[in-house]
């Protein structure tokens, strides 16, 4: 009842308002979610310091999809994402995001840790990437997306992605850029080349024009929550790895 109530009240608040306490909200869960996976290498999975705020950041999500539902002017209209076209988008953007910086973190450390490559040097050796993206984003665009649709595309870009982390389980202490590193960069471009231009052509599909702008922000919006939680949670393995 008392939750019906503040509900009530929301929807009855100016749009400002909403807008600035579902954004609160929003930030606030994502904001948690990401510590609490950073505070599991130093304090462990069960501690109160790791559990606490992953709870916390997903009691606050659960909030804002309940004051999302209420408004009438919502900041995330829900219909844009239960779409199944556009919410497999935004479920792919996320995928690609933890993946894309959790490997680059990764591979960084391998390259500057472990080869001794220097950090200009260790920027470089990712133009393997680039080169895949750019080739897939191409193909996507101008062919690939008409012809094949995003049932083959998307799950095409996830193998390859695939194909890459198994392939960067080879490598070892006494090199392998050439051989293993700079392979899987290829890889790894061309599927994740792949996934985001399908999810930014994808994005908007279907959408009111009224919502056209939000569908798309969304898009590039999962991608960065993506990599928040790809580089909080893969640092706090490579961290426990490492310690172990």
């Amino acid at each position: 009842m008392a939750l019906d109530l503040r509900m009530t009240r929301c929807a009855e608040a100016s749009p400002e308002a909403i807008a600035e306490a579902a954004a609160c909200l929003r930030a606030g869960g994502l904001v948690a979610i990401v510590y609490g996976f950073s505070q599991a290498a130093a304090s462990g999975w069960g501690s109160a310091w790791t559990a606490g705020p992953i709870a916390a950041g997903v009691v606050l999500l659960a909030v804002f999809v309940l004051v999302e539902r209420r408004v009438a002017r919502p900041l995330v209209p829900l219909g844009i994402i239960a779409d199944r076209t556009r919410g497999t988008a935004y479920l792919g953007a996320v995928i690609a995001g933890i993946g894309l910086i959790g490997t680059f973190l990764l591979v960084t450390y391998y390259l500057q840790g472990v080869l001794g490559f220097s950090p200009l040097r260790a920027g470089l050796a990712f133009l393997p990437f680039v080169a895949g993206v750019v080739v897939a984003a191409n193909f996507v665009s101008n062919v690939g997306l008409d012809r094949f649709g995003p049932r083959i595309i998307v799950p095409a870009g996830m193998i390859l992605a695939a194909g890459a982390a198994a392939l960067l389980t080879g490598i070892g202490v006494h090199g392998g850029y050439g051989t293993r590193v700079a392979p899987a960069l290829v890889l790894i471009g061309l599927g994740i080349g792949c996934i985001v231009t399908s999810a930014f052509s994808l994005g908007p599909a279907g959408a009111r024009p009224a919502d056209s702008g939000v569908a798309a922000a969304l898009v590039n919006s999962s991608n960065q929550i993506g990599g928040s939680l790809g580089a909080a949670l893969l640092n706090t393995i490579a961290a426990s790895a490492a310690a172990g």
